[in-house]
């Protein structure tokens, strides 16, 4: 199994990171409805060929999706908090959160952006807003747990003020 590390953001220093540039061609939109079945299609797009990719099925996604979303897993979805991210009205991205219960903080359960779309800022902007609206919200920290040697995550984290914190 590979090693998982957790990382920290302190949400009282979002007036000192870097707000990600304008992009026109993108807008978000807070996640209140999901289409499981997109949700498992990006997924598997997002994923494929990465650190993370087990060789799911469209099967597993749309379990990993229905479980995320039932909060089976003591991560308890917070859609209120999350965004989807269109491009010409096609979903591209999504950083969904959720009340990690153990943690009693908000983890960063997915951030994705389909494969097509990658290395447009797209994770910048869904990570910015999700942080921004748990920190109207009142939430002081959030969490994210990101698998090593995912360098993109890594790096995308990193650059949003995330510290590595501790091993799972």
């Amino acid at each position: 199994m590979p090693t998982r590390h957790v990382y920290s953001l302190d949400l009282s220093i979002l007036d000192r990171l870097c707000v990600p540039v304008a992009n026109a061609d993108l807008s978000l939109a807070i996640a209140h409805h999901i289409d499981v079945r997109v949700l498992a299609e990006l997924m598997l797009d997002a994923y494929r060929g990465t650190i993370d990719d087990d060789g799911e099925t469209l099967d597993d996604a749309l379990i990993e999706v229905q479980t995320y979303l039932s909060g089976e897993r003591g991560v308890v979805p917070l859609l209120d908090d999350s965004y989807m991210a269109f491009m010409e009205r096609a979903m591209v991205g999504v950083c969904l959160v959720g009340e990690w219960s153990a943690k009693q903080r908000p983890l960063i359960t997915y951030i994705m952006t389909g494969s097509d779309c990658k290395g447009l800022g797209i994770g910048q902007h869904l990570l910015w807003a999700t942080l921004c609206r748990l920190a109207e919200h009142g939430y002081f920290e959030v969490l994210a747990v990101i698998t090593e040697g995912n360098t993109s995550s890594e790096r995308l984290f990193s650059r949003m003020g995330f510290v590595r914190a501790r091993d799972v």
